[in-house]
């Protein structure tokens, strides 16, 4: 985090680590870990007041421009090249005065939080390193104090979405081990006698839990909290539906479908979760999501509302709904994850959509121990032996029916409540097959619209 665009070199010293002369700790980090290492420097949009205090409108109007300035003014401080793509831009908030200039950011912790959590997840997930585990080393005490606590909060998030990328793989990448390793950097102030000076690292950790992290559908009103001051809401949002209608629809679908799926898992229904026509995630796109969330939280940002008055200058932000845009993130990694796991559990499906019974027992309940609801797989194995008892009993190798018939029941007088309860096997709706020694099932295929209601809606 860069607060001026002046520091003095101190050596900085580490345990067990040689003495590394630098301005900045990132550059001594990287000299103890490699030249891989990337430098990324996040600067508070304020500093154009650094730059250029009577030229700063132009600059905040153009982060283009700023940004080119920014990187002209690092390299200076640094002495080597940087990349205009390892510079972020923060959001200011709050009251700053250069040169009898002042500049007066309305805006809000939650909206640096969001932007900065949105530009860590583009920063590690380019093309290449989708799948590649990340490394991350954040310096928590250089700059403003509003900033640095952005970036654990920021951190935070990184942490949580990386491992729900892969939740359903038991937070492990097969053969790589852990998705993310981060680390809190500290420094003691330094002064202008300092001289030497002492970098504490601390691994940093947060837990994620299987529970999907949007509770409500998503719609725009939701995302903007409050449109610039003395703007009217109904026509800013207006203005953005025209502007991004598609892809506010597709973000949209996006969530409706990972809810489906995370609900097939989490209420124990692993047949509905097998079926491509209950569970329609196959050919979504979660990068594609979080590009378009991006993209959305780009032109907001240029809906500031920038004002002049002689040597005062104003920006007002729209509000976001920081807290969405994070549970969106956690949401597009969650499905991903839930993407990898219908592949890997195809293979249950023998063919027609029939699945073999003590397959699904025995993937899924590996699936819920990863998940942490080990429960449904006590009440699943529950479910699955009551069935095979019964279907062996009263079916002939090739016969079919359904379930009710083989357990002379009948029907279910609350067709949602016994899905549920019966982990998914409604009788009503359950097909049985014996075949060659094994139990096959699948569901009825007029039933299939229905069952996929009772997933989108539960508490129904």
């Amino acid at each position: 985090m860069i607060g001026k665009f002046w520091y003095k070199p101190v050596a900085f010293v580490s345990d067990n680590r040689r003495e590394v002369k630098a301005k900045l700790s990132s550059h001594a980090l990287r000299s103890w870990f490699g030249d891989d290492l990337e430098v990324v420097y996040l600067v508070p949009e304020s500093l154009a007041l650094k730059v250029n205090s009577s030229d700063v409108e132009l600059l905040i109007k153009d982060e283009s421009r700023l940004k080119r300035e920014f990187r002209s003014r690092i390299r200076e401080l640094v002495n080597e090249p940087v990349a205009e793509e390892n510079i972020i831009i923060i959001p200011s908030i709050g009251e700053y005065t250069e040169q009898g200039y002042r500049v007066f950011f309305d805006n809000s912790v939650e909206n640096s939080f969001a932007y900065l959590s949105m530009e860590l997840a583009r920063l590690t997930d380019d093309g290449e390193n989708f799948e590649e585990p990340v490394v991350i080393y954040a310096d928590v005490t250089t700059g403003h104090n509003i900033y640095t606590n952005t970036l654990v909060e920021a951190l935070r998030t990184l942490i949580a979405s990386r491992k729900l990328r892969w939740i359903a793989q038991g937070k492990l990448i097969p053969s790589k081990g852990e998705p993310i390793k981060a680390y809190l950097v500290s420094i003691p102030p330094i002064t202008e006698d300092t001289a030497r000076c002492k970098i504490d690292i601390q691994e940093y950790d947060v837990k994620a839990f299987f529970d999907f992290p949007v509770k409500n559908d998503f719609n725009l009103g939701r995302l903007i909290k409050s449109p610039p001051q003395g703007c009217d809401r109904r026509q800013f949002l207006e203005r953005l539906a025209r502007m991004y209608s598609r892809e506010l629809k597709e973000i949209s679908e996006l969530i409706r479908e990972a809810r489906i799926a995370f609900n097939a898992i989490a209420y124990n229904t692993p047949l509905a979760f097998l079926n491509r026509e209950i569970i329609r995630i196959h050919e979504l796109n979660p990068r594609d999501a979080i590009n378009h969330v991006w993209k959305i939280m780009a032109g907001v940002r240029e809906m500031r509302v920038i004002k002049r008055d002689g040597d005062a200058l104003s920006v007002a932000y729209p509000k976001i709904n920081g807290r969405l845009i994070v549970n969106l993130l956690l949401a597009f990694n969650m499905l991903w994850s839930l993407q990898k796991l219908r592949i890997d559990l195809e293979r249950i499906i023998e063919w027609d959509s029939w699945a073999n019974l003590r397959s699904i027992e025995r993937f899924f309940s590996e699936v819920y121990r990863k998940v942490g609801r080990e429960l449904n797989g006590r009440f699943l194995r529950r479910e699955v032996e009551d069935i095979e008892t019964k279907a062996f009993e009263k079916l002939k190798n090739n016969e079919q029916k359904l379930l009710k018939e083989i357990f002379e029941v009948r029907g279910s007088a609350d067709l949602p409540r016994n899905f549920f309860a019966h982990s998914g096997f409604l009788k009503d709706y359950t097909l049985a097959l014996r075949r060659d020694g094994e139990i096959y099932l699948k569901y009825k295929s007029e039933y299939l619209k229905t069952i996929r209601g009772w997933l989108e809606r539960p508490e129904r």
